[in-house]
């Protein structure tokens, strides 16, 4: 089997970079025919992951975050090529949602049994994503995470950080959405639309998300006073919150959000676009391995 393993030495604040060559060690135990690349930049990502698909290689593994397989997608999307997660990012939302340890050592193993399962994923025009995209407090708290410089002991609680600020500032806003043909008018706080339930580095916010079942799965958060949301945060944190009255669920295959003014738009904590957005499901699209 020939296995490329490919790393974004910047994940996780560096921390994937410092690990790297740990990484390949464990992984030469099992896969002699392996060869590494480490990326300068997102866009590096994709490219070397074409390259990869290109020279035929049967495994593709991702060393970084939820960012750095985002950015593999693309290049698996269409191919028989495998992909692997070594999550040594800060959110690591995608590696939460299969099961694949954090410990780089137990990831490694999980790669060395080589189980794998057919994935589906979701898509924002050409743009797939994996876990989860959404639109409003959860977008911008993703931008002030991203934004932030942490310690090692900082990258833990970055989110949280940046969900208190950004709840200091955020007001709700007015949007449009139509579910699978279903019109839905709302002032929200928040909408979460998945393939997968995590995001926001644990947050459970799509409880009931199942990433082969063929379906998205969408959360809305309907306009709450400030100190509602931070009684509720323990409860999404827990994926705990739909008995929440202002907590609405669907499932559909397609969703479009209009916004009277333009809304950022992140998906696997990667910036996307602004609203109007249109996401829809795209089953069976990739092979994983998990545990």
């Amino acid at each position: 089997m020939r296995v490329c393993l490919v790393v974004n030495p910047q994940a996780g604040r560096g921390r994937a970079g410092r690990f790297a060559m740990r990484v390949w060690t464990l992984l030469r135990q099992t896969f002699r025919d392996l060869e590494m690349a480490l990326s300068q930049s997102a866009q590096h990502v994709t490219a070397l992951a074409s390259e990869a698909v290109r020279a035929g290689y049967d495994l593709l593994i991702g060393c970084g975050g939820d960012g750095t397989v985002h950015y593999l997608l693309p290049s698996v999307f269409g191919s028989s090529v495998t992909l692997g997660i070594i999550p040594l990012g800060s959110g690591n939302d995608l590696a939460r949602g299969l099961g694949i340890p954090c410990d780089y050592g137990a990831a490694c193993n999980v790669l060395a049994r080589g189980r794998t399962r057919v994935l589906d994923l979701a898509c924002i025009g050409d743009r797939f994503f994996a876990s989860v995209a959404s639109v409003g407090l959860s977008a911008e708290v993703n931008r002030l995470a991203n934004a932030q410089v942490t310690t090692a002991f900082g990258r833990r609680w970055r989110y949280w950080r940046a969900l208190l600020h950004g709840l200091r500032l955020y007001v709700p806003r007015s949007l449009h959405l139509w579910v699978d043909g279903r019109e839905l008018e709302r002032e929200v706080v928040l909408v979460a639309v998945g393939n997968g339930a995590f995001f926001g580095g644990g947050f459970r916010i799509l409880p009931e998300a199942k990433m082969d079942d063929g379906w998205l799965d969408l959360c809305l958060v309907n306009r709450m006073a400030r100190r509602h949301i931070l009684w509720a945060i323990p409860s999404v944190y827990r994926g705990r919150h739909r008995g929440h009255p202002a907590a609405e669920f669907y499932r559909a295959r397609r969703i479009r959000i209009l916004s009277t003014e333009p809304l950022s738009v992140f998906a696997d904590g990667e910036y996307v676009q602004e609203t109007p957005v249109t996401i829809e499901i795209v089953p069976r699209a990739i092979r994983v391995v998990v545990p």
